[in-house]
């Protein structure tokens, strides 16, 4: 007897020609009409990106790290006092990076370790600065007993008005970069109105304590000047500009 050979009837066709329509989810979509990436790129409309902006952080941290250089240049007795400060502030950090004695007797002398500044972060240049000139201005006498403890040299008095000048002058930069850094609540809309705060300070600034500034005046101008430049923040302040000159439309 011949064997069997299964045979489809029409309803079993039909059945399986709906079951495989019923399998395409595009089907059930109504006006769904896809259309192959290939006629998208080879369109006749070009399609263009938005200009590129650089990132406003690291716009600030240029002026701290590389403006700051032009007014190193501009003058002589600002880069003197620079230089010498710096020179001394390095040493205390560095000895007391290598140095487990040293790092004791600013411990025991102050009562916290000095901050040591980063090689990245122009922020915590600030940060280490901005925490002696806090102990010059609460403990002087401690601090200068604990850096005597400690083999380190003191600061002369000169210098330590230089670094309150300079902490003063560069706060509002420290906090610029804190705001557009900030990690919650930060949006484009803060960084015209951060960018216009801190050069509205720089020029503030040049004058502390009613007096104007001994040393770090020439910093102060040449920060101030420097956001305004187009590699700084010019391009952004003069588009702001150009929209306030166009005429208003009237309700």
């Amino acid at each position: 007897m011949p064997a069997s050979t299964p045979t489809a009837t029409s309803a079993d066709a039909d059945g399986d020609s709906e079951s495989e329509e019923d399998d395409d989810p595009d089907d059930d979509v109504e006006g769904y009409d896809p259309i192959p990436m290939t006629t998208v790129l080879d369109g006749e409309l070009d399609a263009t990106l938005p200009p590129h902006q650089r990132c406003a952080a690291l716009i600030v941290n240029l002026l701290g790290t590389q403006d700051i250089k032009v007014a190193l240049e501009l003058n002589a007795n600002f880069k003197t006092m620079h230089e010498s400060t710096t020179k001394k502030l390095k040493e205390w950090w560095r000895r007391q990076n290598r140095s487990d004695l040293v790092a004791a007797a600013i411990q025991e002398g102050l009562g916290v370790k000095l901050q040591v500044p980063g090689d990245t972060r122009w922020n915590s240049q600030y940060d280490a600065r901005a925490q002696i000139v806090k102990l010059l201005d609460g403990h002087d006498q401690k601090l200068n007993d604990t850096l005597e403890k400690s083999g380190l040299t003191k600061l002369t008095s000169f210098e330590a008005k230089y670094l309150r000048e300079y902490v003063w002058v560069m706060a509002p930069v420290a906090q610029a970069l804190d705001i557009l850094q900030r990690d919650k609540d930060m949006f484009i809309g803060y960084l015209i109105p951060t960018v216009l705060s801190m050069e509205k300070q720089l020029e503030a600034r040049r004058n502390m304590d009613s007096k104007p500034l001994r040393y770090c005046d020439p910093l102060a101008r040449t920060l101030k000047s420097a956001i305004r430049e187009p590699q700084r923040f010019g391009h952004i302040l003069e588009d702001l500009q150009n929209l306030h000159s166009l005429p208003q439309q009237e309700a």
